[in-house]
């Protein structure tokens, strides 16, 4: 509902303006919501050894062709189990590309991870987390790693 609300807003700008173009191109668009890929639910690949769960993965998913219309379609994954990223970048993306959208974006969120191992899962290093590692790399990216300095000062001083 929030990509048709932001679309529909979009469009009432547009009717505003004098950019016609914009306003044709605009009313053209919709927004689809579709199931894409979806998990063999008795697989628990998360608690699977890291060797093991690599082979796991490829098998625990199933594409939906058909729903995505190739290189004009962009994708928006929403995913709420997201902890190291292996799952992600070794099943779920490749199999995502391989329906050709123009551009994949992945949200995911998940609640705080306040007591490490509680489901077997090794989680001592943060580095492992595939949202720091973005958080990193989006710092770098905008000319702001020295805040992640900055924050390890605080932290240390606490």
């Amino acid at each position: 509902k929030g990509m048709q609300r932001m679309l529909v807003q979009r469009q009432m700008e547009a009717m505003n303006s004098d950019d016609k173009e914009s306003l044709v191109k605009l009313l053209g668009m919709e927004v689809r919501a579709s199931k894409v890929v979806t998990k063999d639910a008795k697989m628990r690949t998360f608690i699977q050894e890291d060797s093991s769960r690599e082979s796991i993965t490829k098998f625990a998913y199933d594409l939906h062709y058909g729903t995505l219309r190739p290189e004009q379609d962009v994708l928006i994954a929403l995913d709420d189990s997201v902890v190291r990223g292996n799952t992600l970048k070794n099943a779920i993306i490749p199999m995502m590309d391989r329906l050709k959208p123009t551009r994949i974006i992945f949200v995911s969120s998940c609640p705080q991870i306040r007591y490490p191992d509680c489901y077997g899962i090794d989680m001592a290093k943060l580095g492992d987390f595939v949202a720091f590692r973005a958080a990193v790399a989006l710092l770098k990216e905008r000319g702001m790693g020295g805040k992640l300095q900055e924050i390890y000062r605080k932290c240390q001083k606490q």
